[in-house]
């Protein structure tokens, strides 16, 4: 699977204290159209998990060129997700101030996948941040769009 090419994602939501959280993900894909949903796939041992099916809620944020900081940061474990430049979006819903486009999303389903977590959002809220190029990831190392 290391040379399919993917985006970059950092998904994030609340804790109930209401301090942001995120983890970097590839595994984010469209769902539907009607209605609009999109998928994510998360570890089953993110630490952070329980706080998506706690909080109800997810923001999609894709990584645009020259994010590759933030996706590491994101994907580190112990680090301290709170000091991220964040902006809110509806209901509390922590986004990142920087990158190529953000999603809003209620989730609506959750199903197991292996080791994995499959969690469908159902689609409150869009917008395009930046025209810049997105940040990919393939064979194990970042590549760029010529």
């Amino acid at each position: 699977m290391r040379n399919y090419a993917t985006g970059v994602t950092v998904v994030t939501t609340r804790d109930p204290e209401g301090s942001p959280y995120g983890a970097t993900v590839n595994a984010f894909t469209s769902l539907s159209i009607d209605p609009l949903l999109v998928l994510v796939c998360l570890d089953r041992n993110l630490s952070g998990l329980n706080l998506f099916q706690q909080f109800g809620r997810m923001g999609i944020n894709i990584l645009a060129e020259g994010q590759e900081e933030a996706s590491v940061f994101f994907s580190q474990p112990n680090t301290n997700r709170a000091r991220f430049d964040y902006v809110q979006g509806n209901g509390g819903l922590p986004l990142l101030a920087d990158c190529l486009a953000r999603l809003e999303c209620d989730i609506v389903e959750s199903y197991p996948g292996g080791d994995h977590e499959i969690l469908v959002g159902r689609v409150t809220g869009a917008v395009l941040c930046s025209d810049r190029k997105p940040l990919v990831y393939y064979a194990g190392g970042y590549a760029r769009i010529e």
